[in-house]
């Protein structure tokens, strides 16, 4: 399965895709669109950074 680290990852975390689009300033559906290949490393540390500044936001809240 294409970035199944990161749908595991997102699901553990409980972050929707609609909170990833928008840490990444993108639609939902361009995220579930990106996920169905295997992303490049670029996307992958993009997604990652979007993960973590999610996280921490909750942190904080």
């Amino acid at each position: 399965m294409a970035n199944a680290e990161f749908k595991s990852l997102l699901h553990s975390e409980k972050i929707f895709y609609w909170e990833l689009a928008d840490a990444l300033g993108v639609c939902e559906n361009t995220i579930v669109r990106r996920l169905r290949k295997e992303l490049s490393e670029q996307d992958k540390a993009e997604f990652s950074r979007a993960i973590e500044r999610i996280k921490a936001k909750r942190k904080t809240a």
